[in-house]
């Protein structure tokens, strides 16, 4: 009887890490789509904000227009957002949830890499990861996956002639990230 309630636990602990797995590579995926059209990544990382302290970049992409800094957010559902608004709020079927304005944060981490590379064109982007719409119109640097694949594809993608001239502050960026 107990090798009976051993199997039935083994075979849910198998079925957990596989559904683990799956769930992983979902998230995944979006990350792994864009590291293939850059030259070069950094992610969570820390670098000097110029004001004597740090910031947290959650991701830094290199690629022929320059530097872009990303934070993905995944969302499903009706987004009310603006620029100056202080709070987003989502709306999903029966579920509404807020969220704190993203895009000061980034204007603060886009600066903090400009100082490292003030010779490079930097951008930030809030990439939006799900079935997403949009209730109060899609603010500045806010674009869907697809949107950001083809703005960072159209730029020369991963080349090295397209990066060749940002890899000395692209380093310098590299060697500040904690």
């Amino acid at each position: 009887m107990d090798w009976i309630a051993w199997l039935i636990g083994a075979a849910a602990l198998v079925l957990l890490f596989i559904g683990g797995l799956r769930w992983h590579k979902h998230r995944s995926e979006p990350l792994n789509r864009v590291g293939r059209a850059v030259a070069d990544s950094l992610e969570n990382t820390v670098i000097p904000d110029g004001l004597g302290a740090e910031i947290h970049v959650p991701h830094l992409y290199l690629c022929g227009s320059g530097i872009f800094v990303a934070e993905f957010r995944e969302i499903t559902g009706t987004l009310f957002a603006g620029e100056r608004l202080e709070r987003w709020t989502v709306m999903e079927a029966s579920r509404r949830y807020a969220f704190s304005n993203p895009l000061e944060a980034m204007e603060r981490r886009v600066q903090a890499v400009r100082l490292l590379a003030p010779a490079v064109p930097v951008n930030g982007r809030i990439v939006l990861i799900g079935d997403v719409e949009y209730g109060s119109g899609t603010p500045e640097g806010v674009v869907t996956l697809e949107t950001f694949l083809k703005e960072i594809s159209a730029s020369g993608g991963p080349t090295a002639t397209a990066v060749g001239a940002f890899h000395g502050p692209w380093e310098r960026v590299r060697s500040a990230a904690v």
